[in-house]
């Protein structure tokens, strides 16, 4: 934008331009009048010039709007808008000239072209207008013969009167532009939230929203457990920092639906879910904060934390194994494909190791099948806790389980496991179990399913072969 406009789209100035095209309507009509009845002291040079101007003033309009409707203007363009106006008080000049109006008829019309400078100007604009307003009422004044009193007189008279008119329009068009954009900024909020899939990526732009819809300079999101400000965990911020955050984290209880003021800093809660709340800060400009809408995009954004937390919730559902807590098959393929194409990559070596435990079947008919779950998880917890991080162990289905190993050889694979079944399985029931097991390692081209298979045939060896014991897959 350039220095003398307001943030508005192109729309805006097609819609205020008819309004200086009504405002000179009468001045030409009262031209044309005069012209016909022989006005004395008509001077048909200044009528020329005042229908040539005023004809130039809307020929740019037209082109405008024409350039507008093929899409070829992208940007409003305030100097040109400046070039119009100005024209404006040139073909009022004229025209004042031409039917030598010492009565004033004339004045009034500058109206709208002062309205339109306050509809679609900055400050700056609206103050060049208007001098150029009263440059124009005194230039016409002189012209026509009026005595310097008079010229003086009328020139702060219609000054005072079309500054007001200015300061009051714009200050009104301010507030409206205010409460649209607030509305507008609302509006975008929801319809951000309702696609947001994270409570991570994208939250500060969901806050840069609220500040806009609430007349914030600067805000945070946080999640609450129950309504115990302690217990806060900030997710996201924007804007100006909030100065007393240390003092709002070591608050007491806050209540539902309302909000709390501390110091430039102000607090809405939504209404809480079965395990958290949003607390939604702002930091207050000069003119405060739109209350109302502050607690619309505080509920908002409590929505969408509770959607995003039941999809997360879903999502582990559908990739965790509800027994032991581990991943399931589902989601060990999901890694065992990253960590082929890590390998493949970088060249380093991956292990899969099947794990089986030993007559689980003759086990769970004897102790039953609550005492068997739990034999499932001892040995779940085992694995779980005896293996890297970065490795994967996962629930592969029965009572078969198995462990994605990179950077880790066949040879390092079977060492490894062998050890951990020669510590054997924590006793349950008063009974013991062992497990036997088959490594595999790939071989840098091999499908997952083909790795998977030989992982597999290797357990059967080991079963074949007598049980409790590890054995490897044959190289491929």
């Amino acid at each position: 934008m350039a220095k003398f406009s307001r943030e508005l789209d192109l729309l805006s100035l097609q819609a205020v331009r008819p309004f200086l095209v009504l405002a000179y309507a009468p001045v030409v009509a009262t031209a044309i009048a005069a012209a016909i009845a022989g006005v004395d002291d008509l001077s048909p040079p200044a009528l020329v010039v005042g229908i040539t101007t005023l004809g130039i003033v809307l020929g740019l309009g037209v082109q405008d709007d024409l350039r507008i409707r093929v899409g070829r203007v992208e940007a409003f363009t305030p100097t040109r808008a400046q070039l119009q106006l100005t024209l404006a008080f040139v073909a009022f000049v004229a025209f004042t000239v031409a039917i030598h109006d010492t009565l004033g008829i004339l004045r009034p019309v500058l109206v709208g072209v002062v309205a339109v400078a306050a509809l679609v100007g900055n400050r700056t604009l609206i103050a060049m207008v208007w001098g150029e307003s009263v440059i124009a009422i005194f230039v016409a004044g002189a012209l026509v013969g009026l005595p310097g009193n008079v010229v003086v007189a009328f020139t702060i008279s219609y000054g005072s009167a079309f500054g007001a008119l200015a300061v009051s329009v714009h200050l009104l068009n301010d507030l409206f532009l205010r409460s649209a954009g607030r509305a507008v900024a609302l509006g975008e909020l929801a319809a951000a939230a309702a696609d947001q899939r994270s409570l991570v990526a994208g939250v500060g732009d969901l806050l840069a929203l609220a500040a806009t819809a609430t007349d914030a300079v600067g805000g945070a999101l946080l999640l609450v457990s129950g309504n115990d400000m302690s217990s806060a965990t900030q997710v996201a911020q924007f804007g100006v920092p909030i100065e007393s955050m240390d003092k709002i984290l070591a608050s007491g209880p806050i209540a539902a639906g309302s909000w709390v003021e501390s110091g430039k800093a102000v607090l809405f809660a939504a209404s809480p879910s079965e395990s958290q709340q949003v607390v939604l800060v702002l930091v207050a400009t000069p003119v405060g904060l739109d209350h109302a809408a502050a607690s619309t995009a505080a509920a908002v954004l409590q929505s969408m934390t509770e959607r995003i937390s039941r999809s997360e919730s879903l999502q582990e559902l559908a990739l965790t194994d509800e027994l032991t807590g581990m991943p399931n098959r589902r989601e060990m393929y999901a890694r065992l494909d990253e960590a082929i194409q890590l390998a493949g990559r970088d060249g380093s070596s991956l292990s899969l190791v099947f794990f089986d435990l030993d007559h689980f079947k003759d086990f769970n008919d004897h102790h039953g099948h609550l005492v068997g779950d739990q034999a499932l998880k001892v040995f779940a917890t085992l694995l779980q806790t005896r293996f890297r991080g970065q490795d994967t162990v996962a629930r592969f289905g029965g009572e078969e389980f198995c462990a994605v190993l990179p950077d880790t050889t066949v040879e390092s694979a079977v060492g490894y496991v062998e050890r951990l079944r020669l510590g054997g399985i924590p006793p349950v029931d008063g009974d013991t179990l062992t497990f036997s097991a088959g490594a595999a390692q790939w071989n840098g081209k091999e499908s997952r399913d083909s790795l998977l298979q030989r992982a597999d045939e290797a357990l059967y060896l080991a079963k074949r072969s007598g049980r409790d014991r590890v054995e490897r897959a044959a190289d491929h």
